[in-house]
């Protein structure tokens, strides 16, 4: 394929992840009621505010995107495989679906993390820096920006494993060089989670880290286990029919 084509086909890609996330969004769209009164929770359910007439649309569209994104993820995933489908081995293009989908139950699975380990103490600690003096009054733009954030944040980071899985197996990075650069892998993951929580907290930063880096460490052993097995197919393919 030409550049020109490479990048038409990225085009097409692109429309086609955004036509899964404007899907989800709209099927969203309908649950953003019940899913602000979610979002609501671990703040105790604090009264939120808006200074103008289109902050409740603006907000009910917010969580509707993050709802959307989550529902998406494993389409999304799925048009990243088809863009450099052409690269792909017939063995490779097997697990593009069962990829996608593991795509999609991480961001869940970071996003509900997020939501029942993270966003409570982080909430916590901001409101209690107000003390006695200042009167918090919270947007709900404000509110959703801080939340939402943080869960797609969680969801992204929680995509670590499929990142590692896939660099070995294409052969881009070796699973013995992930295992023995482990102390700069843990230092960028420190720095992904000092990104993505807000309160610029030490605890929420380790809260976030520890499990991305458990999922590192199962993601090397799982790309032993894949790197191996191609090359034991790899060496019967080689050895002469008796």
């Amino acid at each position: 394929m030409t550049w020109i084509e490479h990048l038409e086909e990225l085009r097409q890609r692109l429309l086609w992840s955004l036509l899964g996330l404007a899907v989800g969004t709209a099927l969203s769209w309908n649950f953003s009621e019940p899913l602000l009164r979610v979002l609501l929770q671990p703040t105790g359910g604090i009264q939120l505010h808006a200074i103008g007439m289109l902050e409740p649309f603006l907000a009910r569209f917010r969580v509707a995107v993050t709802g959307g994104l989550a529902l998406s993820m494993p389409w999304i995933v799925y048009q990243m495989f088809r863009f450099v489908d052409p690269a792909l081995k017939p063995n490779e293009r097997r697990v593009v679906v069962p990829v996608s989908l593991a795509a999609g139950v991480l961001f869940v699975t970071g996003a509900v993390f997020g939501y029942f380990f993270i966003l409570p103490a982080a909430s916590q600690w901001l409101l209690a820096q107000a003390g006695q003096l200042i009167r918090v009054q919270i947007t709900a733009l404000n509110y959703l920006h801080f939340v939402t954030w943080l869960l797609v944040g969680m969801g992204l980071g929680f995509q670590t494993p499929l990142l590692v899985v896939a660099a070995c197996a294409l052969g881009v990075v070796s699973p013995q060089r992930l295992q023995r650069e482990w102390k700069l892998a843990l230092m960028v993951i420190l720095v992904i989670s000092a990104a993505v929580t807000p309160d610029w907290s030490p605890v929420t930063m380790f809260l976030l880290a520890l499990p991305m880096f458990a999922l590192y460490e199962a993601a090397v052993l799982v790309s032993f286990l894949i790197v191996r097995r191609r090359r034991e197919a790899e060496e019967a393919a080689l050895q002469p029919d008796v």
